[in-house]
């Protein structure tokens, strides 16, 4: 009975233990949220020492961007290598970025590539679109177009609009993929839904031109004026040229497109009057 009695008492404490930690933690995530640095900093930090990979990584980002503390490379990316070690996305992939920009450690493009490569097979979408860039320069690893296709597929598969337009270019280009302006166009739209303004204008001239798409000036004048309100100048011109050439209801039907469309929602396919 008393070693019964001893082992549950044990088995509770032990149990006690990780949750107290993660009640530190949680502390620390509601006084960041509130903007209190000092406070997060000071329920992360005995637990970053204990080994716990988040908390590591929270005083990485910390450092590196000097909320409660004096900004310090040096230590953010100390700290972003002890959770990376731990196998902490994330931190593998903010310490692939530092060795890329030379931030708080020398540069070295091996090192970043393979810190990159680390994160990205976890499925960290921001580091497989490093590593599709890594790939497609040739920086730290030999360039290879085939790669760099696939690692932006795989990014773009999960909502990257970053990759998404540039899987999108490579099918327009025939770079790495099958050359297929279809499937540069469907790429294209997804990351102009996003609200990709350089994408947007792409598109545009897709529907303008008829390639990879059905050609719809009306589509196409909705596009470039969504791009031209970023400021976008190519979308800007080809807004303006366009405009000479359309009809009050095509110009009518355009302009209440543009502005129906809210970002993050689908992009109309067809219109009334866009079709020659």
């Amino acid at each position: 009975m008393l070693r019964a009695i001893r082992t549950i008492a044990t088995a509770a404490f032990t149990i006690g233990l990780p949750q107290a930690a993660h009640g530190g933690f949680d502390e620390g995530a509601r006084a960041h949220k509130m903007g209190d640095f000092a406070q997060a900093f000071k329920q992360w930090e005995p637990l970053a020492k204990q080994g716990d990979a988040q908390a590591q990584y929270e005083l990485g980002w910390m450092y590196g961007n000097g909320e409660g503390v004096p900004q310090d490379q040096k230590q953010a990316a100390e700290w972003y290598r002890k959770a990376a070690k731990q196998g902490h996305a994330k931190a593998q992939f903010k310490l692939g970025a530092m060795y890329g920009l030379g931030e708080g450690v020398p540069h070295d493009d091996k090192q970043a590539a393979e810190w990159f490569h680390k994160a990205a097979a976890q499925g960290d979408v921001n580091a497989q679109f490093a590593l599709g860039s890594v790939y497609q320069l040739g920086r730290g690893v030999t360039k290879d177009r085939i790669q760099a296709a696939n690692w932006f597929r795989e990014a773009a598969l999960r909502g990257n609009a970053r990759a998404q337009a540039n899987l999108g270019a490579r099918y327009a280009g025939g770079d790495g993929v099958p050359q297929s302006y279809e499937r540069a166009a469907d790429w294209y739209r997804k990351a102009a839904e996003q609200g990709e303004a350089d994408v947007q204008y792409a598109l545009g001239l897709a529907y303008k031109c008829g390639i990879g798409v059905w050609e719809d000036s009306v589509l196409a004048h909705m596009l470039f004026s969504l791009a031209a309100r970023t400021g976008h100048a190519e979308a800007s011109g080809e807004l303006a040229e366009l405009t000479k050439h359309l009809t009050p209801e095509q110009l009518s039907e355009a302009h209440a497109l543009a502005a129906g469309w809210k970002p993050n929602t689908p992009l109309p396919t067809e219109t009334k009057t866009g079709r020659p």
